[in-house]
């Protein structure tokens, strides 16, 4: 064996005993699961929720959906037959108009836009601290849709009433239902970084 090569091995060796030591990043358990299934197109994803003291992390990914923003909501009903339609409306406990994430008057499901790029990818991160996993709280979203629709939401900042009730989102190009998984509550740790 040339010297470079028993060189080359060596450090081969030594890279690999040092990357099996290397601590991998914790992924904790999701809390709920979502599968999309189609609306008015042929989507599918998967989303996965986390569950923390004062928010709700959704993370994920959705292909299928046409390049731009799209309108992303809680909606009132598990329901995802007819098109995602027998979703019923926004998830709305408080009565309040709609609005962006951000707004304090807002529907609890109200959960902006996602983005898809041009080759139908879309990913999901949102971290919203109007939702609930926690099963007595009346914004507890286990057992509800989350529908992606077709078109831009506007926020709630159109100038018409359904702007208030829906953000003109338009057709429900999918949906998927909140699977919560109900696992024993995971301690919080603080962390010193």
């Amino acid at each position: 064996m040339s010297g470079v090569t028993s060189t080359a091995l060596c450090l081969l060796s030594i890279l690999a005993a040092a990357l099996a030591n290397y601590p991998r990043p914790y992924y904790p358990e999701p809390d709920a699961v979502l599968d999309f299934v189609a609306g008015n197109q042929k989507i599918t994803g998967h989303l996965y929720f986390y569950r923390s003291p004062h928010s709700v992390t959704i993370r994920g990914q959705i292909h299928g959906l046409k390049p731009g923003f799209h309108g992303f909501h809680v909606h009132e009903k598990g329901d995802l037959s007819e098109k995602c339609v027998a979703a019923g409306g926004h998830f709305n406990p408080f009565g309040k108009n709609h609005g962006s994430p951000t707004d304090a008057d807002r529907h609890a499901g109200d959960l902006g836009n996602v983005l898809t790029d041009q080759y139908g990818y879309t990913h999901v991160y949102i971290v919203d601290s109007k939702i609930s996993l926690d099963p007595s709280s009346k914004t507890y979203i286990g057992g509800k849709a989350i529908v992606v629709h077709e078109g831009t939401d506007d926020l709630g900042r159109g100038n018409n009433e359904d702007s208030k009730r829906t953000g003109n989102a338009g057709g429900r190009a999918g949906c998927g239902l909140i699977r919560h998984l109900y696992r024993q509550p995971r301690p919080h740790h603080r962390s010193y970084y």
